[in-house]
């Protein structure tokens, strides 16, 4: 599509880096059990990470990464939800709210189905 063939190996090179970059701490110890994938998309939308019309710049530097997967342990100061790249301490500050309701945290690791569900010979 164009890109540069070393994107993946090497991002910062090619792309920008947002301002603000805060970890989202959990509100207490726990497991992730699902995200809300909806509202994390939403977050990114927000914060100025995709389009609400045909034509609106994207801002490549804002969005969320190490986001942690379901089943995985997080702990406020240890291990956070996830990383929040925003343009500003406001933008910032509305998404962590939205953020820490978007991905629940359990005592249990959610029941992961099989990824084969049946062979047949």
């Amino acid at each position: 599509l164009g890109g540069p063939a070393d994107l993946l190996e090497r991002p910062d090179d090619h792309l920008p880096c947002a301002p603000v970059v805060r970890a989202i701490e959990p509100t207490r110890e726990g497991v992730v059990t699902g995200h809300a994938t909806r509202a994390l998309g939403l977050v990114v939308l927000g914060l100025g990470g995709g389009r609400h019309f045909d034509g609106q710049p994207v801002d490549h530097a804002v969005g969320l990464s190490r986001l942690a997967a379901p089943g995985e342990a997080v702990a406020p100061g240890q291990r956070p939800l996830c990383l929040l790249h925003a343009r500003d301490e406001s933008s910032a500050d509305a998404a962590q709210a939205l953020l820490r309701e978007a991905i629940a945290v359990g005592d249990a690791a959610p029941h992961r189905a099989p990824v084969i569900a049946e062979r047949i010979d």
